[in-house]
């Protein structure tokens, strides 16, 4: 569990760049409630890390309200909660049973949060447990853990022995891949009179919130390039979802800084998203030609990045497909 967990974005909630500069401009004391909830309460390690095994599994109660949800952390008892209710108390703490660590609500504790506005009002910044909750996953009973901490045969603690169902603790499943779950994405290119027509539908069809989640600074972004047939680019265009936050004026600013929200173009659980782009016949294609389509997170905007001072984190490519202008119509879903 611990391999699992020192690569996540839980490890690193109280160091990255990003938090950071964040918290230098925002100067604001409440970020740590949540980036390194046990700063206040321990001076040892757990206090200096982020959100550690000791931050989750001292919450004894999850209780989401509308701005955001109250919680208790019991630090003081040595029992450690958890799922497993057959655990046995052993030297180091004793184990506590914990049906809360199996549900949502427990993923609420940080990833609900709506900031309260000087004239009055809230503001949405962190709305994954609130997207969960109003949407089809939850009716349905399918929790965050289902696909946030898939269970495998594993040992509990080192030199335990192994037992089924241990939540995987990277947070983004099995080796990290549960981006790549979450969208598909079906393209069609046809031609109409002289105009070489392409479709897209980009479709959540795996995440129980909107996509992109987490900071409102994130875009999932299409990029269409089209390659001649000696693979020279003619034409490259890019599509960019996400929620944009702005300050009175209209400029996009960090969440801590907004009063509004802009243009949500985020896409919801089993809901998606079309475009149409056509390209006339200046736009140097022909039946040579080659479309290429990917799909990508970029974990913050170039705009976010450049204001906050810091290096623009790698996009992750997500989906990709390449279509030949040469048979026509031609459907494409990735994936399959």
């Amino acid at each position: 569990m611990l391999a699992e967990w020192q690569p996540s974005a839980h490890a690193r909630a109280r160091t990255s760049a990003v938090y950071l500069a964040m918290q230098k401009q925002a100067a604001d004391p409440v970020c740590d409630g949540c980036h390194a909830p046990l700063a206040t309460r321990t001076s040892g390690p757990a206090g200096r890390e982020g959100v550690s095994c000791d931050a989750c599994h001292t919450l004894r109660a999850v209780t989401p309200g509308h701005a955001r949800a109250e919680i208790t952390l019991a630090t003081d008892d040595m029992v450690r909660y958890g799922p497993l209710c057959d655990a046995k108390d052993h030297y180091f703490h004793r184990m506590g049973c914990s049906p809360l660590h199996t549900e949502a609500e427990l993923c609420a504790a940080c990833h609900l949060w709506r900031r309260p506005l000087a004239g009055g009002g809230w503001l949405p910044v962190f709305t994954e447990y609130a997207d969960w909750k109003d949407g089809p996953y939850a009716t349905e009973g399918v929790q965050c853990q289902t696909c946030h901490m898939p269970g495998d045969e594993a040992e509990v603690a080192v030199g335990s022995p192994p037992r089924p169902a241990v939540p995987h603790h990277g947070f983004l499943g099995r080796d990290g891949g549960l981006r790549k779950t979450a969208l598909t994405l079906t393209v069609t290119l046809s031609r109409e009179g002289g105009d070489f027509v392409l479709e897209t539908l980009l479709a959540n069809v795996g995440a129980g919130h909107f996509v992109p989640a987490g900071l409102p600074e994130r875009r999932i972004l299409l990029t269409i390039l089209a390659l001649s047939g000696d693979k020279q680019a003619t034409t490259t265009m890019t599509y960019k979802y996400g929620r944009v936050l702005t300050d009175d004026a209209g400029k996009e600013v960090p969440f801590y800084l907004a009063t509004k929200q802009g243009k949500d173009s985020r896409i919801p659980p089993r809901g998606s998203i079309k475009d149409v782009v056509r390209f006339p016949p200046d736009a140097g294609i022909d039946r040579g030609s080659e479309i290429l389509i990917r799909v990508l997170e970029r974990p913050l905007s170039e705009e976010m990045a450049a204001a906050l001072g810091v290096p623009a984190p790698a996009d992750h490519l997500l989906l990709e497909t390449t279509l030949s202008a040469s048979k026509l119509p031609i459907t494409v879903k990735v994936p399959k």
